[in-house]
């Protein structure tokens, strides 16, 4: 269990690492493709800061009442949606 913790404790920095770095470069240069991508990095570290407190014990999963989804299975699906218009 400390071992996942861990995981989730280093894929949190690096996506908040990810994140500087991409809003960095959008506020240099001030195109719409680097802030898709920036948001994208913020959804990352957002999906890390849910599944830390899921695996830590500190939250229930988060229920999307309407579709009856889990919050952490929506969330990468955004992230994705992000990065592909970004890239596009």
């Amino acid at each position: 269990m400390v071992c996942h913790i861990m995981l989730h404790i280093v894929s949190l920095a690096i996506a908040i690492f990810l994140s500087y770095v991409a809003l960095t470069a959008y506020f240099r240069d001030g195109r719409a493709r680097l802030l898709l991508m920036a948001l994208g990095f913020v959804t990352l570290a957002a999906l890390e800061i849910l599944l830390l407190l899921s695996a830590s014990g500190n939250l229930q999963e988060p229920i999307i009442p309407v579709v009856n989804v889990e919050l952490p299975h929506v969330v990468p699906l955004v992230m994705i949606t992000l990065f592909g218009i970004g890239v596009l």
